[in-house]
């Protein structure tokens, strides 16, 4: 197996360590996928059904100046290895600084690993600086187990482009319920209930975009659909990205699986599936 990659450009830099970092605050290991044209980043979380739950793909033509890889074999041309959340936040933590470029290469000394090296710009020089990012490979035989779920049919989907705006309506819903209620319309309506015995509180966005992809038993389009999710997973999702110049779309499959896709980069889409907690559960 082979592995190496570079970057020259300092804000591909930038949103590729963002994208690398965001993964680790949200679990405590990252899985890479390093394909021939592309690394899948995923995350798979232990307490909830979905697996993986959270992905992206870095494109190698948007991010790298030079990729070259060799996968496990020329049946099998890929590698998929997991990496500590805080090895990642502990490696990455000096990025801060300007870099003049950034290279990745699979490394079996002193230890297997992902060597990291980088040239930070100085005043006056330069000065190179070597990491090394402890990695364990994933054997062929357990890939199955990371296969994303990208074949899900979902019933309806909205999209909006005020993604600060719906993290804060989730950063308040979060605090008031262990669960959420998330409602599309097909007239352009989302809105997210935290119902209790008492009272239910709603946030609601209107004149979105929607879509169906669904038609009920007589043949026509779904007016609506609805799923209760985690909060807290919902919150998190969104916490850890910059939101400038993005948008968000959110699909549900009715009462099963509510998922999510954020811009995160150039060409990047942050998707997370989160499983429904069903109104006999709650």
């Amino acid at each position: 197996m082979r592995f190496r990659a570079i970057i020259n450009d300092a804000n591909v830099m930038k949103e590729f360590v963002n994208i690398l970092t965001s993964f680790a605050k949200m679990d405590k290991d990252v899985i890479l996928n390093v394909k021939s044209n592309k690394i899948v980043v995923f995350l798979c979380c232990e307490d909830l059904q979905v697996s993986p739950v959270c992905w992206c793909d870095i494109e190698s033509t948007s991010y790298f100046s030079q990729y070259d890889m060799v996968g496990e074999s020329t049946e099998h041309n890929e590698i998929y290895f997991s990496v500590k959340s805080l090895n990642i936040m502990q490696t990455f933590a000096g990025f801060k600084r300007a870099t003049d470029y950034l290279k990745l290469k699979l490394s079996q000394k002193p230890f297997i690993c992902c060597m990291i090296e980088t040239e930070i710009v100085g005043e006056t020089t330069n000065h190179k600086k070597n990491m090394l990012l402890p990695i364990k490979i994933i054997p062929q035989r357990q890939w199955e187990n990371y296969l994303l779920p990208t074949n899900t049919t979902f019933d309806m989907s909205i999209t909006c482009t005020d993604v600060a705006k719906i993290r804060r309506a989730i950063d308040g819903a979060k605090n008031l319920a262990p669960e959420i209620r998330i409602c599309i319309t097909s007239d352009g309506l989302l809105a997210f209930l935290i119902e209790q015995d008492e009272y239910t509180t709603s946030w609601q966005f209107s004149q979105l975009t929607a879509e169906v992809q669904t038609k009920d038993d007589e043949g026509n389009e779904i007016s609506e659909t609805s799923c209760s999710v985690n909060a807290r997973r919902f919150a998190q999702a969104l916490a850890q990205h910059n939101f400038q110049h993005c948008s968000v779309t959110f699909s549900i499959k009715i009462d099963r699986l509510f998922k999510i896709e954020l811009e995160v980069g150039r060409n990047v889409i942050l998707t997370c599936i989160l499983p429904g907690i069903f109104q006999s559960d709650i």
